[in-house]
């Protein structure tokens, strides 16, 4: 049990990070990008590693919390990451083909307000979720 007890909290401190990382992340689509220029094509490079190891974390934490039978409140962070992953690969499909069909190179359009703030609001649950999940299971 101690080393789910290790993970589950490295889990969430991770999740932490990356919460702040996609608040970071938004307010950088939403005008910084301009001010930090060709630091942009990093910045998207270690967001999406980031983004593309929380989704293997994510699958490995909902294998490991029910094994271990941690309460179901645990699971809700595992599978919020894996369904949000699935839907924003397919907007972003519908997205790049819808782009492609009006002729509209992709590279080019600024991210709608829309969606920088669903990410935002998205961030935020994941931070103070996780705080909450590791005050109530210290």
């Amino acid at each position: 049990m101690e080393k789910s007890s290790r993970f589950f909290k490295t889990y969430f401190i991770l999740v932490i990070f990356y919460a702040i990382i996609g608040i970071l992340d938004s307010l950088f689509l939403s005008g910084m990008k301009e001010t930090f220029g060709q630091i942009s094509i990093l910045w998207m490079v270690f967001v999406s590693l980031f983004e593309f190891t929380i989704f293997i974390l994510s699958i490995i934490a909902l294998v490991v919390f029910i094994k271990n039978k941690l309460p179901k409140v645990t699971l809700i962070m595992p599978i919020y990451h894996l369904i949000t992953a699935v839907l924003i690969l397919i907007y972003g499909f519908a997205w790049g083909i819808l782009s492609a069909v009006q002729g509209n190179p992709i590279a080019g359009q600024l991210i709608p307000p829309g969606m920088i703030a669903i990410g935002v609001i998205s961030s935020l649950f994941e931070l103070i979720f996780s705080i909450y999940i590791l005050s109530k299971f210290k």
